[in-house]
């Protein structure tokens, strides 16, 4: 965790690198599906990244409009970055056609 100053608010705020962790990982896939790259993060990583989505990704937020589309299912011995990127609502599977 790192400790900002907050010279606005006039006080101290935490960011959790868990959570900018979660958002690299999520849109560093983007990135690599898009551009027909492999992306091998740390399985380690990308198990906390889920386990830090986890309680906090609500059902409001997913759908049509929001930050996070329906979960989308995976096998049981799916990698940790497919079972993250699945939470995410992203298909391991998706494939560009411009790969």
């Amino acid at each position: 965790m790192l400790v900002v100053l907050d010279d606005i608010a006039g006080g101290v705020r935490d960011i959790d690198f868990s959570m900018l962790t979660a958002e690299v990982l999520g849109h560093g896939w983007d990135l690599a599906k898009a551009t027909g790259r492999s992306w091998q993060p740390d399985a380690a990583v990308c198990e906390q990244a889920l386990a830090t989505l986890a309680p906090v990704v609500q059902p409001e937020y997913r759908g049509e409009g929001m930050p996070f589309g329906p979960e989308v299912a995976v096998a049981d011995d799916a990698s940790p970055l497919d079972r993250f990127i699945a939470f995410t609502g992203r298909s391991p599977e998706w494939t560009s056609d411009r790969a």
